[in-house]
């Protein structure tokens, strides 16, 4: 197949360049919106996993008052 450029001439021939750079635009694009929504997601799981693990900590703290206060009653 021949080019554009030597088919249509040189005005189709940026026609055409152009309609590339769109699509690759819109191809890039989406790829970045794909990568975006990866790192939130895995962001959401980091900070899930620090407030799971802040929580563990604040009940093993009271578990341990508990016990200090229950061996202090004695």
């Amino acid at each position: 197949m021949r080019s554009p450029e030597n088919r249509y001439g040189i005005k189709y021939n940026k026609y055409f360049k152009i309609i590339t750079i769109i699509y690759n635009d819109t191809y890039q694009c989406n790829k970045a919106k794909e990568y975006e929504d990866l790192l939130a997601a895995e962001e959401q799981k980091r900070i899930e996993a620090q407030e799971a693990e802040l929580k563990a900590q604040r009940e093993a703290q009271q578990e341990q008052r508990k016990a200090r206060a229950a061996k202090q009653e004695i």
